[in-house]
């Protein structure tokens, strides 16, 4: 997953989780550029989630996907993000 900021650049990846994951195929493989050949994928496609954490506040404008080599891709998500002043997800 690539995550655009306002600034048409990349954004600076501080941290990976997810709802589950193969252990061959883990969270960090969730941004783009770790693996050319891997990405992640969760053991249950019930509500799984990838969250990615950033060191600072951003302005999200646009989300890049990309799909494994064994033909597991994403064919649909929603995003949520942490508003740090309410302290609440929003989404």
């Amino acid at each position: 997953m690539c995550i655009a900021g306002g600034t048409e650049s990349d954004l600076t990846i501080s941290g990976t989780s997810s709802s589950s994951a193969d252990p061959t195929y883990t969270a960090a493989f969730g941004k783009l550029g770790y693996s050319s050949t891997k990405s992640w994928r969760p053991t249950s496609n019930t509500n799984a989630y990838l969250e990615v954490q950033t060191s600072t506040d951003n302005y999200v404008t646009a989300i890049k996907t990309k799909g494994g080599t064994s033909g597991y891709y994403v064919t649909s998500f929603s995003m949520h993000y942490y508003n740090s002043s309410a302290g609440s997800w929003v989404g």
